[in-house]
C-alpha cells in the first residue's frame, strides 16, 4: 500500500491506521516526523558485511 493524493483509502492517515500503528505502536505525529526525517547522514550498508557479494 502506498500514498496517493486525493484517495481516501490511501492517504497518510489511513496508511498509518492500517499498517503503522498496529505494527510499531507509534502515534501519528511520530509517524509524520519519521516520514520527513533527514536520512542523508546515514551510511550506505556495506555489501561485503551483509553478504550481498556471495
Amino acid at each position: 500500500m502506498y500514498y496517493e493524493p486525493g484517495r481516501q483509502d490511501r492517504n497518510l492517515r489511513s496508511i498509518y491506521r492500517k499498517y503503522v500503528e498496529p505494527e510499531f505502536g507509534i502515534c501519528y505525529k511520530s509517524f509524520l516526523k519519521a516520514l520527513h526525517a533527514d536520512t542523508s547522514a546515514l551510511e550506505e550498508p556495506n555489501s561485503e558485511r551483509y553478504g550481498a557479494g556471495r
